[in-house]
């Protein structure tokens, strides 16, 4: 990547998308009622184990490679969406699973997978039972705790100025997935029991929400002068996108309580992640 002109982008980004500390006044007018609800799901916590050998953030998690072990079965190469179809289809046997793989890619590949882990599911579903899903019930309950004391959504809104573009949120929980992510259709959040608390996770999923359903930044002014900066620079339109979440997360989670207020998301980053530059810009503006 060539080198970045951090100031020129983080001025016209600050322009286009800045979140600003929400207010009691802009508090009163962010009123969107939103509608949550939790799932976990021990079919998409074993396809994490499964295809990534995931254990998750918790080192109490890690005796699970003794427990199930998965010897002989190489990992997925690659990236699959097959464990959030899994929570998404509300599957409730492993049979299940075989005719979900047909809809991914690289099926056969899959449902070998499935074949050769289906003896070790039971052990995995002890174990869930015992260790996994209890964690997860704990991280739901604070969550809930949480949506009742400080209305994430609201303080999204006031922060950005922006209208929530759903009613509805589903967040589903999973200690073994190794980072979180979303979708809009219908809008759902798959989250970690890692994270500090519910701002964070709509703190940097919502926001992707807002910037592509509700204002669109490449289409405010400046936002098409950071594109053509950071494409110029080698890097994507995503980037930029990115970057805004990643602040917002800790912004969030900052003022909910959740976090200390001098934490700041570009020390946890590798030096060459990509964002991670704009990032720091937007961090000391």
């Amino acid at each position: 990547m060539k080198p970045l002109c951090t100031h020129s982008l983080l001025a016209v980004v600050l322009v286009a998308s800045t979140p600003v500390q929400a207010t009691a006044a802009s508090l009163k007018r962010a009123t969107s009622e939103i509608t949550f609800t939790y799932a976990k799901s021990p079919f998409t916590d074993f396809l994490y184990y499964l295809l990534y050998r995931n254990v998750g953030g918790n080192a109490e998690f890690a005796r699970l490679k003794q427990v199930v072990p998965l010897d002989g079965i190489k990992p997925f190469s690659g990236d699959s969406f097959l464990p959030q179809d899994a929570t998404d289809s509300n599957v409730t046997s492993y049979d299940e699973l075989y005719a979900l793989a047909e809809k991914h890619d690289n099926p056969d590949v899959l449902k070998s997978m499935l074949r050769k882990a289906e003896p070790q599911f039971p052990a995995f579903m002890t174990y869930w039972k015992a260790h996994i899903a209890p964690a997860e019930d704990r991280t739901i309950a604070a969550m809930r705790k949480e949506q009742r004391r400080w209305p994430p959504v609201t303080h999204l809104e006031a922060m950005e100025r922006l209208k929530f573009p759903f009613k509805t949120m589903r967040i589903d929980m999973f200690a073994l997935q190794d980072q979180g992510g979303s979708k809009q259709g219908p809008p759902t959040i798959y989250s970690t029991t890692t994270i500090p608390g519910l701002a964070w996770a709509i703190g940097h999923e919502g926001t992707h929400m807002m910037l592509e359903k509700t204002a669109d930044f490449t289409h405010r002014p400046g936002g098409a002068e950071a594109v053509r900066l950071m494409i110029n620079a080698g890097g994507s339109e995503y980037f930029i996108e990115e970057a805004l979440c990643l602040l917002m997360q800790a912004k969030m989670s900052i003022a909910a309580g959740d976090t200390r207020p001098d934490f700041l998301t570009s020390k946890t980053l590798a030096d060459g992640y990509p964002p991670k530059k704009l990032l720091i810009a937007l961090e000391r503006a």
